[in-house]
């Protein structure tokens, strides 16, 4: 073997062993993000559940506001309507004379 076959071989056992280093870097990057993306996606699972909860409160809540008129509301809206009438009724007699 000449010196130049040598070096050739030295050269190239230097880059088997930077290649084999680069992967192994990256086998370790990729282990780390596949266990973060698996973190992500509980989180993501987790977030969904919780929206649909809201959701389902929120709806909840809409519902019985609506079936939960106040007797003071209905009193107000009454009164409300009557000032109405009457302010209704002046103006038809005011045109009326």
């Amino acid at each position: 073997m000449t010196s130049e076959d040598a070096k050739t071989l030295q050269q190239l056992e230097f880059n088997i062993r930077q290649m084999i280093r680069i992967i192994d870097r990256l086998r370790t990057e990729n282990k780390n993000l596949k266990s973060a993306l698996e973190e992500c996606e509980v989180e993501i699972e987790l977030l969904k559940e919780e929206v649909e909860m809201q959701k389902q409160d929120y709806n909840t809540l809409q519902m019985a506001r609506v079936i939960d008129v106040s007797d003071s509301d209905k009193a107000m809206t009454r009164s409300r309507l009557n000032a109405l009438i009457r302010e209704v009724d002046k103006c038809i007699n005011i045109i009326k004379n």
